[in-house]
């Protein structure tokens, strides 16, 4: 088996590139993570003031 070595570095690349990959992915979805994060308070934000203004329309409608 003369050419094991060559098989053995292809497999590295292979690896390497493979590696490279998941770090990319890893990044990405941490990315995406955090965003979603970000958008969970902003809902919950618009969420409380549309239901707070409802209220208070409510509050008001019913003291007329």
């Amino acid at each position: 088996m003369p050419d094991i070595n060559c098989r053995v570095a292809k497999l590295e690349a292979n690896h390497e590139t493979l590696m490279d990959t998941i770090q990319k992915m890893d990044r990405n979805l941490e990315s995406l993570s955090e965003q979603g994060t970000k958008q969970k308070g902003f809902i919950a934000g618009i969420t409380f003031a549309a239901s707070a203004i409802v209220s208070i329309v409510g509050y008001w409608w019913s003291k007329q």
